[in-house]
């Protein structure tokens, strides 16, 4: 196992907590790392489902963040939203534990519309390796098999509920240290490579 340095990290910051100053600290670190950060929000619509939006640059996410504010908005203006604010949207954690994955709150109908407007859709979350631990260990704890479900679609996210011409993203939504882990790199052709 080797480690390799992060080259893209996407700051996705709760709207109702700081995402701007989330963002403008890990432009600090990004500075002594190499590392590009890209500013993003995690929203939360009036259906209390999760959004996640990624922009261009510093000033899209200080324009945005105002049309965004929790409950302020409506998961049928996620294209409006986009062409509005030049950004892209992901479906983060569809299956979470928490209350907030659009799987949990949409019937398949109104899943489905919200996949077609958006341009990615998170297949891989961090938040769901603790609980797969304790899932795995020996200490007794009570699980439904709906919430084993839940818990193991959070991990990866079966096909079916994939869409059709997304784009697949993977987030750390790092609640404790040990889920801080990058699950997967890019490299580049190599130099000897045409492009």
């Amino acid at each position: 196992f080797t480690t390799q340095p992060i080259n893209v990290v996407a700051s996705t910051e709760h709207v109702y907590k700081s995402p701007l100053n989330a963002y403008l600290h890990l432009c600090e670190i990004g500075e002594q790392t190499n590392t590009h950060i890209i500013p993003g929000i995690e929203a939360l619509s009036t259906e209390g489902i999760e959004v996640i939006f990624l922009f261009r640059d510093e000033a899209g996410l200080r324009n945005a963040t105002p049309d965004l504010k929790s409950f302020k908005w409506s998961i049928r203006a996620v294209t409006q939203i986009k062409a509005t604010h030049d950004c892209i949207a992901i479906v983060p954690h569809p299956f979470t534990m928490g209350q907030t994955g659009a799987a949990n709150k949409l019937d398949t109908a109104g899943y489905a519309e919200l996949l077609s407007m958006v341009d990615y859709i998170e297949i891989h979350n961090g938040s769901s390796l603790s609980l797969r631990k304790l899932m795995k260990s020996r200490i007794p704890i009570e699980l439904t098999k709906g919430m084993k479900r839940k818990i193991e679609y959070t991990y990866q996210l079966p096909d079916a509920y994939r869409g059709k011409k997304l784009g697949w993203s993977i987030g750390s939504d790092a609640h404790f240290p040990g889920e801080q882990i990058c699950v997967g790199s890019h490299r580049g052709p190599k130099h000897d490579e045409s492009p």
